[in-house]
C-alpha cells in the first residue's frame, strides 16, 4: 500500500514539481517504509524548493528524525535548532522546536524531571509562542497547544492565562484528548496555582476550578481548607458538606468539620457528631486517633458543662 502511494506521489511530483505537497506526503511515506535518510532529504529539498517555509514539510522531516523512527535526539534537536533561524519571520517554524522539546520531555529525559519546565528549556518555548501570537493573535488552535505545554511544564499561571483566553471555545483534534480531559486539567491548574497564593486569593482560584469541574470533590475539600485559613468558617463548612454530598464516605471531610467545630466554632455537640461519623469511614490510623481524641475531649467538656 505504501509502495503504491510512493509511486503515485512521485508521479504527482513529476507532473507538477512546483507543488510542495506531493513531496511533503512522500516524507510520510519515507518514514513508513523506513527509507534511508538520503531519500528523505531528497523529498524535503524538493518540497522546500518551491515553498522554502512549508510548515508541513518541516514537521514531517522532524517526525522522520525522531529517535523512534530513523533519527536520534541529537539529529531531531539539530534540525529544530536550524528552523529557529527563520522563526522570527516565520513563527510556525519556531513551533518545530516546541515539538522537539516536547518529544524529549516525554521520551528522552529522566523520569519526573519536568524537562519542559527547566530554566534552560521553558524560556525558549515561551519566547517562541510569544513571537507566534504577536503575528497570529487569533490562532485558537495554537492557544490550546500553548496551554497544554504550559500545563505539562507546570507553569500553571501561564496555562491559566491561555485557558482564560480560550474560554469555552472548545475545538476537536487538539493536543487535549477530550473536553473532559481539558476541563479536568484546567481545574487542576487553578487549584495548583491557588496553593502558591495567600488564602483569600487562593479561594478565588479554587472557585474558578470548581466552576470548571464542579463534581471533583478534592476541589471542594481544598476550598474548605483555604476558607478555614481565611477565617471564613461558614464557607468552609459549606465546602466540606459539598464534599460529603459528592461522596458520603469521605471521612476526611467529616474529620475537618469535627476539628473546625471543636477548635474554631466551639460547638462541641456538632464536633462530636462529625467525629463519630468520620470513624464510620475509611481513615488512616492517625486520623482515627484524631477523631477519637475529639470525641473524648467533647464528652469530657459536655459532661462538665
Amino acid at each position: 500500500m505504501l509502495e503504491q502511494a510512493k509511486a503515485d506521489l512521485e508521479r504527482s511530483y513529476q507532473l507538477n514539481p512546483k507543488d510542495p505537497n506531493s513531496s511533503c506526503f512522500l516524507l510520510v511515506v519515507a518514514r513508513g517504509l523506513s527509507l534511508p535518510k538520503e531519500e528523505m532529504e531528497k523529498y524535503f529539498k524538493n518540497s522546500i524548493a518551491s515553498s522554502p517555509w512549508h510548515i508541513g514539510s518541516h514537521w514531517m522531516k522532524l517526525e522522520y528524525l525522531k529517535a523512534k523512527w530513523q533519527g536520534s535526539w541529537e539529529k531531531m534537536h539539530d534540525f529544530a535548532t536550524d528552523c529557529l533561524r527563520f522563526s522570527e519571520r516565520y513563527p510556525f517554524l519556531g513551533l518545530v522546536m516546541v515539538e522537539a522539546l516536547e518529544e524529549i520531555h516525554y521520551w528522552g529525559s529522566k523520569k519526573n524531571e519536568n524537562y519542559l519546565g527547566r530554566s534552560d528549556v521553558w524560556p525558549t518555548i515561551e519566547n517562541l509562542y510569544t513571537n507566534f501570537f504577536n503575528k497570529y493573535p487569533l490562532d485558537l488552535r495554537r492557544r490550546f497547544s500553548y496551554a497544554h505545554h504550559a500545563y505539562i511544564a507546570q507553569k500553571y499561571d501561564i496555562a491559566i492565562h491561555q485557558f482564560e483566553i480560550i474560554g469555552d471555545r472548545w475545538m476537536e483534534n487538539t493536543c487535549w484528548r477530550s473536553l473532559r480531559h481539558y476541563n479536568s486539567c484546567r481545574a487542576f491548574a487553578y487549584s495548583a496555582h491557588a496553593v502558591t497564593l495567600p488564602p483569600k486569593q487562593a479561594i478565588e482560584y479554587m472557585k474558578k476550578a470548581i466552576e470548571v469541574d464542579p463534581t471533583e470533590k478534592n476541589l471542594h475539600f481544598n476550598l474548605g481548607g483555604f476558607s478555614r485559613m481565611a477565617g471564613e468558617t461558614d464557607e468552609a463548612e459549606k465546602a466540606y458538606l459539598k464534599v460529603i454530598e459528592i461522596d458520603p464516605r469521605e471521612g476526611k471531610a467529616y474529620l475537618q468539620l469535627s476539628c473546625m467545630f471543636w477548635k474554631d466554632k466551639k460547638d462541641l455537640v456538632k464536633a462530636k457528631e462529625y467525629a463519630e461519623k468520620a470513624l464510620t469511614c475509611d481513615l488512616s490510623r492517625e486520623e482515627k486517633r484524631e477523631a477519637k481524641e475529639c470525641i473524648k475531649f467533647c464528652n469530657k467538656m459536655l459532661k462538665n458543662s
